[in-house]
């Protein structure tokens, strides 16, 4: 590959040149050098042109022609002229081409970040595969994680209640932006202080709170053109603390109301089995036929004793 081609790789500005090229079969190997005359010191922020040494910085950025591209970046050390500056040597920082000890190149972590947020972590390291940008799952949710926060616009609903770091001795105030559904500060306190200083430069339209005296004294006197709306957690907790109020007052007769309407079912008698009555027992023909003839016989003796009397 030509090295003016691959310049094209390279931020406008990164303040490195490219002094050697190296193709492999699996690898494009650039050998890079610091163009910077000085460099500030990040402790005093003094100019200083003073080289103390030289140091090598291996990079891993974004593939070219489907070939991994790798940066070996010969970096300076500087020494602070200044005498009473703490830092006495530091390196030379290039936040155009990468992060502070960053492995990585700037573009190659902005790549890696986009897709762990298209498609998450595991799903996110297959896919860099495919695309020649291996990685890991936990490398491309620390790129996540160490991502520059969005732009948050100005919160139009506003949430406030308290929560507390020690439940019965310390709490404070939270507040949420309802519409993206997100935390936006959070507030030592819950006398209403500190939330009137947060919403004296902030258009709020709609502020949702509890009944908690604080909170609408400061709605009030902070937001006066705001609408002041009962949130549906603490009109759900109202009403259902008032249905316990009113049902442990007649639970009593609710109790005997149960009881007269289960009584009848529980006591109710029980119909009766009607069952077949028995039937006969009939004894075998040869049974009745012997006690006929002991009968017989009976009356016979009985008869001849009478006539001999």
């Amino acid at each position: 590959m030509d090295a003016a081609f691959l310049r094209f790789l390279l931020p406008a500005d990164a303040g490195v040149c490219i002094a050697a090229v190296a193709v492999t079969s699996g690898l494009v190997s650039l050998t890079l050098v610091t163009t910077g005359d000085g460099a500030i010191c990040p402790k005093c922020w003094s100019v200083t042109t003073t080289v103390h040494g030289r140091y090598r910085r291996t990079l891993h950025d974004r593939p070219c022609l489907g070939f991994p591209v790798s940066f070996a970046v010969t970096a300076r050390k500087f020494a602070c002229w200044r005498t009473d500056c703490p830092r006495r040597v530091f390196c030379e920082r290039l936040p155009e081409l990468a992060e502070l000890h960053a492995r990585a190149t700037s573009d190659l972590t902005a790549v890696h970040r986009r897709i762990g947020l298209s498609v998450g972590g595991e799903a996110g390291t297959r896919l860099a595969a495919g695309l020649g940008l291996a990685t890991s799952p936990d490398t491309i949710l620390r790129r996540i994680k160490d991502g520059p926060d969005e732009p948050a616009p100005r919160p139009r609903y506003v949430g406030i209640d308290d929560w507390a770091t020690r439940k019965g001795h310390t709490y404070g105030t939270i507040l949420v932006d309802l519409e993206r559904g997100t935390v936006i500060d959070l507030l030592p306190g819950r006398d209403g202080e500190a939330v009137k200083a947060w919403q004296a430069h902030l258009p709020v339209e709609v502020i949702t709170r509890d009944r908690w005296p604080a909170y609408i004294q400061v709605a009030t006197a902070a937001a006066p053109q705001a609408k002041q709306v009962a949130d549906r957690f603490h009109l759900l907790t109202n009403v259902r603390e008032a249905v316990e109020k009113i049902l442990s007052r007649v639970a009593a007769d609710v109790r005997a109301a149960n009881a007269a309407v289960n009584a009848p079912a529980d006591q109710a008698p029980t119909a009766p089995v009607d069952t077949p009555p028995a039937s006969p027992s009939r004894r075998p023909l040869s049974q009745a036929r012997s006690g006929g003839r002991l009968r017989g016989g009976s009356r016979g003796r009985s008869g001849s004793d009478g006539s001999k009397s």
